[in-house]
């Protein structure tokens, strides 16, 4: 016997499990969406993007856009139910559910997919709506019968300049503080923190005023350090006061996620210098 076929008699007697007879192979136990088991698939299918889902982007499939069909192709894992859990109490007015949440992992670690999570839980989907295990998660917490409808804000790092920009209205926004209160109730709501847009000081009171005005909200910042690495100078205590006011506001939400180190481990250059700056507390996943 030569030592191919040798090797190749080896190899089949190591993968001949007696126990297994009989079982049924897991891919007809569970079997691959078709674009995947063909191999007819875009890889940006997979990548999930806030900044288009909450512009509406009539590019992306309804896996993500669509309430309904993002919560039947979502796993949801002990941390998503525990994160969909206290969003339900916090916006359905509970002082005592967290206000604030940082999401920390490593990169493809879920954080954004989470984020779409939570921008679609305050859509003002009906409950029957969902799929039967988001509905038994979401009754669990006393999720209102017709949907839980909340103003809906998404700062996206990369996709929002620190020298600002004009919106379709007209209204010239200089800085985050501004972009939040655009998204939250445009022009009007923008009024209220307009001074300190332009000077590019922080809102102080009128922050709260803008969210006691304006909720319940659900505010999502993704991909902070791609902005804090362009604004490190003029933005510090703009995390501090943002969590200061969700705090105070009863029904307000907020979810941060930080990139603390890069793909390759090591810790971001924004953030190490915006640990120098008062206010912002970054830490490494």
């Amino acid at each position: 016997m030569t030592a191919n076929k040798q090797d190749k008699k080896s190899l089949k007697s190591a993968t001949v499990v007696p126990d297994a007879a009989g079982l049924v192979p897991w891919r007809d136990v569970l079997r691959p969406r078709d674009e995947v088991a063909t191999g007819n698939f875009q890889s940006s299918e997979f990548a999930a993007d806030l900044y288009k889902v909450a512009r509406g982007d009539n590019s992306l499939g309804g896996e993500y856009s669509d309430p309904a069909e993002f919560f039947a192709r979502t796993y949801l894992t002990e941390g998503l139910r525990d994160l969909l859990g206290r969003a339900v109490a916090r916006l359905k007015g509970d002082k005592n559910a967290s206000p604030v949440i940082n999401l920390q992992t490593n990169f493809g670690g879920g954080k954004t997919h989470s984020m779409l999570a939570l921008w679609h839980l305050a859509s003002g989907l009906p409950l029957g709506s969902y799929p039967q295990e988001a509905q038994e998660l979401l009754n669990e917490s006393d999720y209102p019968f017709e949907g839980l409808v909340a103003r809906r804000v998404a700062l996206v790092g990369n996709h929002f300049a620190p020298q600002g920009e004009v919106k379709p209205d007209g209204t010239r926004v200089n800085t985050l503080w501004g972009e939040l209160a655009w998204q939250l109730g445009g022009a009007e709501a923008f009024e209220i923190v307009a001074e300190h847009d332009i000077k590019g000081t922080n809102p102080g009171a009128d922050l709260h005023r803008l969210f006691n005005e304006y909720s319940p909200a659900v505010i999502l910042i993704d991909e902070w350090v791609a902005y804090a690495r362009q604004a490190l100078r003029s933005r510090g205590p703009q995390r501090r006061h943002f969590r200061h006011a969700v705090h105070v506001c009863p029904i307000a939400y907020g979810s941060c996620e930080v990139h603390a180190r890069s793909s390759a481990g090591h810790l971001n250059p924004g953030v190490a210098r915006w640990r120098r700056q008062p206010g912002l507390h970054c830490w490494s996943s």
